[in-house]
Parts: structure tokens; sequence; C-alpha cells
């Protein structure tokens, strides 16, 4: 099993998340990798409540058409209430 390095935020990223969240404006956070990776490197920031910062989390395996598909966005918008 690889071990994954401690990803590290850019530089004011977590200030920006930290912003949104207090003005309750909901962020999704998409991603091609599967659940089980983006869970794990969620984990890794769990220090810095990361994961509270999502209102929704969508995957790669969670969608059909992924390279070059704008499902992902539109499945993440449509769980967001997004119109």
């Amino acid at each position: 099993r690889e071990r994954m390095a401690k990803p590290r935020p850019l530089p004011g990223a977590v200030r920006l998340l930290q912003h949104l969240n207090e003005h309750k404006i909901p962020v999704a956070l998409i991603s091609k990798s599967n659940s089980k990776t983006v869970h794990r490197f969620l984990s890794h920031l769990e220090d810095q409540g990361w994961k509270d910062f999502f209102s929704v989390i969508v995957a790669g395996d969670e969608i059909e058409n992924g390279k070059n598909s704008p499902e992902i966005l539109l499945e993440a918008a449509r769980r967001l209430n997004a119109d």
C-alpha cells in the first residue's frame, strides 16, 4: 500500500474557505480521483477542518463520464441545488 505525502494547501486557500464558510457560501470539492482517495486526502487535512469546508464532495467514481466531460461539474451543481 502506497503512502500519500501530506498535502499542503496553496497559500490563502484555508483563509478563502474559512471566509466562504463564515458567509454560508456553499462550496463543492470535485475530483476525478475515486472516493476513497479523496477522503484519504481530506483525512490528511483533518486538523485544519477541510472536510467541513465542503457542502458537497463529488469523486470520479460517482459519475459515468469522466475525462473531458462536464458531468462532474453538473453533478456538483445539482447536489448544491444550483440553478
